[in-house]
């Protein structure tokens, strides 16, 4: 499991602690980004031209208020290796 730390800003929610909904996919792409980078692979698979790693779903659960300042974790796991594709 890779862990990410993400602030909260003003841009993010507003002051009653409702996400911005498309920050809630910003910041788990971001997340996304820093595990692929963070796991050192031989290849970078962003700018690799014979390689195509597009998100296939994505789904968000608002379950509380996240509110400015707040430092939130971001988890992502890998739960299926295959040969062509990862989940």
């Amino acid at each position: 499991m890779f862990n990410f730390k993400r602030r909260i800003s003003f841009y993010d929610a507003d002051p009653g602690g409702i996400l911005f909904f498309a920050k809630a996919f910003e910041i788990a792409h971001t997340a996304y980004e820093s595990m692929i980078e963070d796991s050192k692979l031989s290849r970078n698979y962003f700018f690799d031209k014979d390689y195509a790693i597009p998100l296939l779903r994505a789904g968000a659960d608002f379950l509380k208020p996240i509110h400015i300042g707040e430092v939130i974790s971001v988890n992502v796991t890998v739960s299926e290796l295959r040969d062509s594709s990862f989940e």
